[in-house]
């Protein structure tokens, strides 16, 4: 079976193998080759290239959906932004983290921007279904390979047990891919997803609990929807959130930490972040130039401002490109829903979408999403699956012509 929507049957796209095969090489990082090394950056570069020729494709398409076209603006404007802007911030404030390069920043946000027309251009081919399966189980692997490797090394920087492990992340995101894993491997997914939920609890990051929790009940609901609730599926769905539910309390029981970390929260709110938010809010409110309200402030000038990133997309943009970028940035995601909702696309497939978004508003929240590179995994998957609807639409529309 291949990526598609009904009856186009394209063939294995090497090029899909290939991105997901380099940006799985480049997570093995500080594992099997040193860290920031040239293959790392070599790998970046390569992928970078093939994102912007895979942009300037794209964008010569006349019919491109409206959140394709948000999205387009909203990667210009970030190279535009950073092109105008001084390659280095200095944090002295606050959480004052010191000088940054605003280049390290952008990467990180083109390698996922870019990742989407990447993905457009590869479902217009296709890949098989049961490969991209096989790619989430490889992605798993990875996962628990760097969760592990960050963990080690905080252990060794800060001497002790207990951290919060931000590649939990890594797990959350590969969320998006149960759907098709599920359709191929039906007890390996079931295993794999109680590998996400135990490593989610473990890394004790509450943004990555919060953005798992939302995704399977969306699922639960998606699952009522649109496929009825017959006995036989009201018992396995009752089971399976009786059996997920409880060995995610007993993970939490078991991790005194986290159970520390949420005590604390309730005790104090969100610490630091809620500073951080009002302080960056504020600059933006009290910013008496029309021109940077509008524009933003310059690349990675959240440090400027608070000392360190926003860890917000929403802040992170309103200080770095102003309100044109925020607005492009909720267009998009006002856009692909709409999209994806008038689409002719498999049940499945349209699931996959609809838990990418959801985790990646989630993390826009809570975190950083539009600069966080292991995204531009279900960003890829995103971009096929779209990009797979659209042959399949314009194919049909000439079948139609001929006819």
């Amino acid at each position: 079976m291949t990526l598609q929507t009904s009856n186009y049957r394209p063939n294995t796209n090497l090029l899909g193998l290939s991105v997901f095969g380099l940006m799985g090489v480049y997570y093995l990082q500080g594992i099997v080759y040193p860290e920031g090394s040239i293959i790392s950056q070599s790998i970046i570069l390569i992928y970078l290239l093939v994102g912007v020729f895979s942009f300037l494709r794209q964008f010569l398409v006349l019919n491109n959906p409206l959140s394709v076209k948000f999205w387009m603006f909203f990667c210009l404007i970030q190279v535009v932004t950073f092109l105008v802007s001084p390659k280095t911030v200095t944090g002295t404030t606050y959480e004052a983290i010191g000088t940054v390069s605003t280049f390290g920043q952008v990467k990180n946000i083109l390698t996922f921007c870019l990742s989407l027309f990447i993905g457009l251009r590869i479902g217009k081919t296709g890949v098989p279904t049961k490969t991209i399966a096989r790619i989430g189980f490889v992605l798993l692997v990875i996962a628990f390979l760097r969760f592990t490797h960050t963990k080690n090394m905080a252990m060794l920087l800060y001497r002790q047990q207990d951290i919060t492990n931000n590649s939990s992340y890594y797990f959350v995101l590969l969320v998006p891919f149960i759907p098709i894993m599920y359709r191929h491997y039906k007890k390996l997914t079931i295993a794999a997803m109680f590998v996400i939920v135990s490593f989610t609890i473990t890394g004790a990051k509450r943004g990555a609990i919060v953005c798992l929790a939302a995704s399977l009940l969306f699922t639960l609901w998606w699952i009522y929807v649109k496929y009825g609730m017959s006995l036989k599926r009201l018992i396995l769905i009752s089971l399976a959130v009786v059996v997920i539910s409880s060995f995610a309390f007993y993970k939490f029981q078991e991790n005194t930490y986290l159970q520390t970390r949420m005590e604390r929260m309730e005790k104090k709110g969100i610490g630091n972040r809620s500073i951080a938010y009002s302080v960056l809010l504020n600059h933006w409110i009290d910013d008496t130039n029309p021109l940077t309200q509008l524009f933003g402030n310059g690349s990675t000038q959240s440090v400027a401002v608070w000392g360190n990133y926003a860890h917000n997309d929403w802040l992170e943009i309103l200080i770095d490109n102003g309100l044109l970028g925020i607005i492009l940035y909720a267009s998009f995601f006002i856009a692909a829903i709409v999209y994806i909702k008038r689409t002719k696309l498999s049940l499945d497939f349209k699931l996959c979408c609809y838990l990418f978004l959801i985790i990646w508003f989630g993390k826009t929240c809570f975190s950083m999403g539009y600069s966080e590179i292991w995204a531009s995994f279900p960003m890829l998957l995103y971009g096929m699956i779209i990009g797979s609807a659209r042959k399949q639409r314009l194919t049909e529309s000439r079948n139609q012509l001929n006819q």
